[in-house]
């Protein structure tokens, strides 16, 4: 590939080689732009060739931040190329290599730009099939994480399928259970593989290790997700929840991904307790929004989930936009099917209007709302404290029709 020559570009030099093709950074003449520019390096294999293609039309139906672009596409003397956004702040892997482990908010803005792109990539029926460090680039100041590498992503409205169901396609370290067992996936089966990553980059070790791709496949199908170092503890929800291994039990969509990693306190060391009447909860401030924990407790057979909300009302106003948000967050928690699923509300207000909230609260069992939902089919607990930080209730009392636990 050395004298490799297509019209229009000007080769500088190598970037890097995959399975079935290299990537070259190259000038666009036409527009004095650099690319990088990917070429097939055989035609021997016309599933590869069909591949190639599809990744070109996949991309080019996607327009967004957080994906590489595709700028060109075209065959010359028997060699096919397409040209794409040039990223120079490198990839994942050559971070991870510097910085095994990364500070947890650079983590988690990487996390949220590629869940950002996986969400308009879902959004348009494509599933990426292939989340791990080396399709994870940077721009030049590494302030923008971009997803790129679609070569074996799934057209979800395309009528055939390149591969048969059965066969597996992907990297074995970052497979979803169902990948693994070649069955059909959606976009949650790539919100998994992220959640791989996000291990990987919080701890500096993948979740499971084994000698042989098949074994490792069984340890994604089979065992819990990994637990964090205790430092570490107050993101295992967000690491239970994407890795869970049903499906219907991880986040519904990178959007709601990014919502419950806003809505996790920073500088939170230790997760609550098993039982919430011994909780020391994280208080909000006056004038801030809602804190969202959500907790994943028990054995996998025997999983409980429990969202805490912490909230501060000036006024009765000010509690009714809270409830707002409280609705709109349920609306996003809703799967873990045939589940066990807990709320505690801790509210810190001026006694004047405790009376009010719980009247509100209350009301909302018989109203056709996500909260009215939940309270009818879950547990609701709610405990007070009044604006000088005293307990008023000292006990969580049950707002829903169900009885709280022994």
């Amino acid at each position: 590939m050395s004298r490799v020559v297509i019209p229009g570009y000007r080769l500088i030099k190598k970037l890097g080689s995959g399975g079935m093709a290299h990537v070259f950074l190259a000038e666009q003449s036409s527009l004095t732009r650099q690319v990088a520019l990917k070429i097939m390096t055989t035609r021997s294999d016309p599933e590869k060739v069909e591949r190639f293609f599809q990744e070109a039309r996949l991309v080019a139906r996607l327009h967004h931040p957080n994906i590489v672009a595709v700028h060109d596409i075209g065959e010359v003397d028997g060699l096919i190329f397409i040209a794409m956004d040039y990223m120079p702040g490198g990839n994942l892997t050559e971070l991870l290599k510097q910085q095994p482990s990364l500070p947890i908010e650079r983590t988690l803005q990487i996390i949220q730009d590629i869940a950002l792109a996986l969400q308009h990539a879902h959004e348009n029926s494509i599933v990426h099939r292939d989340i791990k460090p080396d399709n994870v680039l940077f721009s030049l100041d590494q302030s923008r994480a971009v997803l790129t590498d679609f070569g074996i992503a799934r057209d979800q409205l395309a009528n055939t399928e390149l591969t048969q169901v059965g066969t597996t396609l992907g990297t074995p370290k970052y497979m979803s259970p169902e990948q693994a067992r070649g069955k059909p996936l959606d976009g949650r089966s790539d919100l998994y593989s992220l959640g791989v990553l996000l291990y990987q980059m919080l701890t500096g070790s993948l979740p499971y290790h084994a000698p042989d791709a098949l074994t490792l496949a069984l340890a994604h199908i089979q065992k819990p997700p990994p637990a964090l170092p205790t430092n570490l503890a107050w993101l295992q929800p967000l690491i239970d929840k994407s890795m869970a291994k049903q499906p219907d039990e991880r986040f519904v969509d990178g959007q709601a991904m990014i919502a419950f990693i806003q809505s996790l306190p920073r500088q939170q060391e230790q997760p609550y307790s098993l039982k919430p009447e011994q909780n020391v909860p994280v208080l909000p401030q006056p004038h801030q929004d809602c804190l969202f924990e959500e907790k994943v407790l028990g054995t996998w057979y025997a999983r409980q989930y429990q969202l805490h909300i912490n909230l501060f009302a000036d006024d009765i106003e000010s509690f009714q936009r809270h409830l707002a948000k409280i609705q709109e967050y349920l609306y996003s928690w809703r799967p873990h099917k045939n589940r066990r699923k807990n709320l505690y509300i801790h509210i810190t207000a001026h006694p004047w209007i405790h009376g009010r909230v719980q009247e509100l609260l209350h009301a909302s069992r018989q109203e056709n709302t996500a909260l009215g939902t939940f309270m009818q089919k879950h547990e609701v607990f709610l405990q007070l404290m009044d604006d000088r930080g005293v307990l008023v209730e000292h006990s969580w009392q049950p707002l829903s029709t169900k009885m709280p636990p022994g």
